[in-house]
């Protein structure tokens, strides 16, 4: 189970990474003329650009990065770019997958892709006919 220092190192990333984005995409609409889903857009990948930052310097096995600095790994990456955009960590986790597990590579970016874009559909779908 994890320690409460975890869950609190946990929290705060992300919630650092979730007001990061919101205040990416209020700047965005508010001082310029670029679209809201433009500004997710940049924001998705500046999150890639900085995971795949951070990552660089590391081996590329993710789990050795996260036993050789546990507090680097769980703040940075997971928390606060999960927090900024969950579309970094899982590009990150298609780079890892592309280097050793192709047929899984596969099966996440369709799966998550078609799989969350059907799922999103679906319940709408739900939501308006349960309500």
């Amino acid at each position: 189970m994890a320690s409460s220092e975890t869950i609190f190192l946990t929290a705060l990333g992300a919630a650092m990474g979730a007001v990061v984005r919101y205040l990416a995409q209020e700047i965005f609409s508010r001082k310029s003329q670029i679209p809201g889903w433009i500004a997710i857009g940049l924001v998705n990948l500046a999150g890639c650009l900085l995971i795949g930052f951070l990552q660089g310097p590391t081996t590329m096995d993710m789990a050795a990065a996260a036993e050789s600095s546990p507090s680097r790994w769980l703040i940075l990456w997971v928390s606060f770019c999960g927090g900024l955009t969950t579309f970094s960590t899982f590009s990150l986790d298609n780079v890892v997958l592309s280097q050793r597990y192709r047929g899984q590579l596969a099966f996440n970016v369709m799966g998550s892709l078609f799989g969350g874009w059907f799922m999103v559909v679906l319940g709408i779908v739900l939501s308006r006919h349960l309500g």
